[in-house]
Parts: structure tokens; C-alpha cells; sequence
């Protein structure tokens, strides 16, 4: 238990963040996926003739041991109590793909927030954009 500006004691939850803009977005992630896994199947989103495609990825890893620490070091000698976490990284993004007379321009872009439960410090945004380019060869005439 801790005591907090008021002198209430509130419980604390060991390697649990309980700010109130985790907990909203714990539960807003939890709502989406019971919403989710409850949907009818339906026709992948698509858009522009099918060449757009939009999407959002949601990824749940668990990480026995997220330093690579060995199995004779203590996790308590670097201030930690375990060597695991489990982080979600969340991904929406775009896929591209428009044919050209006989070439092929493909895109792809997400952006990535990954969040661990325990160790926050390793939080992190990033961004992923790949942009390809191809020709296809002539048919050629039989022989």
C-alpha cells in the first residue's frame, strides 16, 4: 500500500502501471478486441479499385527474458525483479500496390507503438515505409 496527496492508502499492483491514461487505453484496446473477435467475417477493407489497403495490427509478446540476461546473473543486481515483460505493439498503416502499363509501384507504411507492461522505460514510437518498384519482362514468342 502507498499513501498518496490526500493520505489515502491505495493499493499498488507490482509491475502494473496504473496511471489513468494506461488503464483507459488497457480498456479502450480490451473493448476493441472482444468487439473484434465477436464481428462477423467480412471482405478485407480496401480501397481505389483495391489498391489501397488500410489496416491495424495489434501484437501481444511475452518476453522471458527481454535483457538477454544469463541464467547465473541476478536480475536483482541491475534493479530488476524479474527478466520478463509482455509488451503490445500496436500497428496502423497502409498497403499500396498500382499496376502501370508494365510496371508495378508498391507501398507500405505503419506506425508502430509498443508498449511494455513493466519495464516502461523501454516504450517506444516507430515508423516503417517501404516503396518498391518493378518492371515485368516482355512475353516472350514460342520458339
Amino acid at each position: 500500500m502507498r499513501e498518496d496527496a490526500t493520505n489515502r492508502r491505495r493499493p499498488t499492483y507490482r509491475g502494473l502501471s496504473t496511471s489513468p491514461r494506461r488503464i483507459a487505453l488497457r480498456v479502450l484496446g480490451g473493448a476493441i478486441a472482444v468487439i473484434w473477435f465477436f464481428a462477423p467475417a467480412t471482405k478485407a477493407f480496401a480501397l481505389w479499385d483495391d489498391r489501397l489497403q488500410l489496416f491495424v495490427e495489434e501484437k501481444v509478446t511475452r518476453d522471458d527474458n527481454v535483457f538477454r540476461l544469463s541464467k547465473d546473473v541476478d536480475p536483482e543486481a541491475f534493479g530488476v525483479s524479474s527478466r520478463g515483460d509482455t509488451y503490445h505493439t500496436t500497428s496502423p498503416g497502409f498497403n499500396l500496390d498500382v499496376p502501370v502499363s508494365r510496371q508495378r509501384f508498391q507501398a507500405r507504411y505503419a506506425w508502430n507503438a509498443t508498449r511494455f507492461d513493466r519495464f516502461t522505460d523501454l516504450d517506444f514510437d516507430g515508423q516503417q515505409f517501404v516503396v518498391t518498384a518493378w518492371l515485368r519482362a516482355p512475353k516472350q514468342a514460342a520458339a
